[in-house]
């Protein structure tokens, strides 16, 4: 059972008192480590599998699919190596991400802990950029999904010369299925968070399964590519 937080600190003041009862800031303030009562009025319906594939989810997108092409042609063999320094590096934030979270498990966490650390407008930046950084990365995964579509459905994209170079751009009708692809993704958010989840279970399944396959694909003695 978790009570009301204690009260702030002798000369700290609440952000409601210093603000005359109002919200200070860009995000409220309060201790962390600690579950807020607005915290506790959100919904609980995910469970341990359900944050396993949603964070899967988020780790493997597009990049592998589109990454390593571009990669190999501007590195080659050396391409490889960059995969695991990337790795490492990730190993670092994950595990920094996992320490603060268990230090102060608050919503939010991305925005929470640049508030709590530097204050209400480093907290309000790093949201607004947080938020224009996601805003742009489903256009970009719908992209994708229409550029693989287009090896079993002709007409999604096209070729065009730009700056003299040529580059595979998106059709029109390309343009319709990228958009039915946002849309049926917001209207997965819209309903609730139970729905993300489930369908994330899904999405989990594939995502790992997919590159399993292509592993030992790429690996079976018989391969023969064409």
């Amino acid at each position: 059972m978790v009570g009301r937080e204690p009260g702030p600190e002798a000369g700290q003041g609440s952000p409601d008192s210093q603000s005359g009862g109002g919200s200070r800031g860009f995000v409220s303030r309060s201790p962390p480590g600690q579950l807020v009562e607005s915290d506790l009025k959100l919904s609980r319906s995910l469970g341990f599998w359900h944050y396993v594939s949603i964070n899967i989810g988020a780790i493997i997108g597009a990049g592998w699919l589109l990454a390593p092409l571009g990669a190999a042609a501007f590195a080659g063999p050396l391409s490889i190596a960059s995969w695991l320094v990337a790795a490492v590096l990730v190993i670092f934030m994950a595990l920094a991400y996992a320490y603060l979270a268990g230090l102060a498990p608050r919503t939010g966490g991305v925005v929470r802990y640049p508030q709590m650390a530097h204050g209400d407008l480093v907290g309000f930046v790093t949201g607004v950029l947080y938020l224009l950084s996601i805003s742009s990365l489903m256009p970009a995964e719908a992209i994708a999904v229409v550029s693989y579509a287009s090896y079993y459905v002709h007409g999604l994209v096209t070729q065009a010369t730009v700056l003299g170079q040529s580059v595979t751009v998106v059709t029109g009708k390309g343009m319709l299925l990228a958009l039915a692809i946002v849309a049926t993704v917001f209207l997965i958010n819209y309903f609730g968070v139970k729905l993300v989840g489930n369908v994330s279970l899904g999405l989990m399944v594939w995502k790992v399964l997919v590159p399993l396959i292509a592993i030992i694909a790429l690996f079976a003695p018989r391969l023969q590519p064409t």
